[in-house]
């Protein structure tokens, strides 16, 4: 038999990132443009939760939902990351 099982809570993201980015930019054919550009910086990362109501009686463990919470990834933590960014955009003057 089935246990029937409900919680509500809410996560409360912020993400605050600074980044420093150099690119090249090459244009051809007088309309089209390539630009390749890579940067490194800094991320602050801050995840609250509220409203939890878990009760030490009821278990997610033998449900599938328990691999769901660890791939959301909802721990509570403050932090500040490295972060990394590179990419190539594409465009056309008008």
């Amino acid at each position: 038999m089935y246990n029937i099982y409900s919680d509500y809570f809410a996560v409360y993201k912020q993400n605050l990132g600074v980044n420093l980015v150099a690119g090249y930019q090459l244009t051809f054919l007088k309309r089209f443009t390539v630009e390749g550009y890579t940067g490194i910086g800094l991320m602050a990362v801050e995840i609250e939760n509220t409203h939890r109501e878990f009760s030490e009686n009821d278990s997610l463990y033998g449900t599938d939902l328990v691999p769901l919470f660890e791939e959301m990834n909802l721990s509570e933590y403050s932090d500040t990351k490295r972060s990394f960014t590179c990419g190539l955009r594409l465009g056309i003057l008008l």
